[in-house]
């Protein structure tokens, strides 16, 4: 329950309207998301440096490539019929919550 807290935490509540906005166009703003992202990781669960420089590589990894919001959705929807932006989110937020799953 403590890395779903932290997950939340970091991923919405650290960030604000010009973050969210601007991590997909600036390199800066993506590695500043992935920072605060991996400090509420570490403020709910205090896990060591390594598994948080996992979770920062991953987090970024996902948001850049845009894993959960472009590549994965047009996988398993091919004809690129468009899907609703809720369900985007759900894909991506899975990604993120596997990769804390595994950690544990």
């Amino acid at each position: 329950m403590n890395l779903l807290a932290g997950h939340l935490f970091g991923d919405f509540l650290l960030q604000n309207d010009w973050l969210a906005r601007t991590k997909i166009q600036s390199i800066f703003s993506m590695i500043l998301h992935c920072l605060l992202y991996t400090f509420g990781i570490w403020l709910f669960s205090h896990w060591e440096i390594n598994k948080l420089a996992i979770v920062f590589i991953t987090h970024f990894i996902i948001d850049y490539f845009g894993i959960g919001k472009k590549i994965y959705p047009n996988l398993i929807n091919p004809k690129n019929k468009s899907l609703p932006m809720w369900l985007n989110l759900v894909y991506d937020q899975s990604f993120h919550i596997i990769v804390l799953g595994i950690l544990k």
